[in-house]
């Protein structure tokens, strides 16, 4: 009842907006283990949304959350690590909290951890992996997935070449708002336009 009442708070749902006020339900939620209030509070606290900004105090939450089982928070905790922000940058055991929330289906993670391969950061360059997770989380919805693997069997990168199948997942991508994938896609056509004229 008061995380459900703090997201109200927050969202200006059924009450007024008043995020302040969310920070002490939030808390209160806290203290009887609420996991989800948890990683909201960290996110207040990472963006200063309602509350001062304070990362050391956002990455102590995301990882209490992420401990507890949140995958959200698993992911926030991950890309906390990468970048250092908040605490040293460490980007193994980043590598350790992405795969835990892939396990759990989380599609940043997936997307975040299939960057990491396709770049070869902290992890040998591996497309061919890349490319599984970057399915993976087109196969979940996720439109950055769907628009960077659909590159990668444009231009077969890693990968067999496929350009209808490109085609399938750029448009998979844009029903879902990417702009990127917009952009991708009109240049594909612009591509093909040319080679046909």
């Amino acid at each position: 009842a008061m995380f459900n009442y703090a997201v109200s708070l927050y969202k200006g749902d059924g009450v007024p907006m008043n995020k302040e006020e969310a920070v002490k339900y939030y808390k209160m939620a806290i203290e009887r283990g609420d996991v989800s209030a948890m990683n909201n509070y960290a996110n207040m606290l990472y963006n200063g949304d309602g509350i001062a900004e304070n990362k050391e105090e956002a990455i102590k939450y995301y990882k209490m959350a992420a401990d507890k089982g949140s995958a959200s928070a698993m992911n926030n905790y991950a890309n906390m690590l990468y970048k250092g922000e908040g605490i040293e940058p460490n980007k193994e055991e980043a590598i350790h909290y992405y795969k835990l929330a892939i396990e759990k289906g989380n599609t940043n993670a997936i997307n975040n951890y299939a960057q990491m391969l396709y770049n070869g950061d902290c992890v040998g360059i591996n497309k061919t992996e890349a490319a599984f997770y970057f399915k993976l989380g087109s196969q979940k919805g996720d439109p950055s997935s769907m628009n960077k693997y659909a590159k990668m069997l444009l231009n077969g990168d890693g990968i067999i070449a496929n350009k209808e199948k490109a085609a399938h997942y750029f448009r998979m991508a844009i029903s879902k708002g990417s702009i990127d994938a917009m952009l991708n896609y009109a240049k594909m056509l612009q591509n093909l336009h040319k080679i046909l004229n």
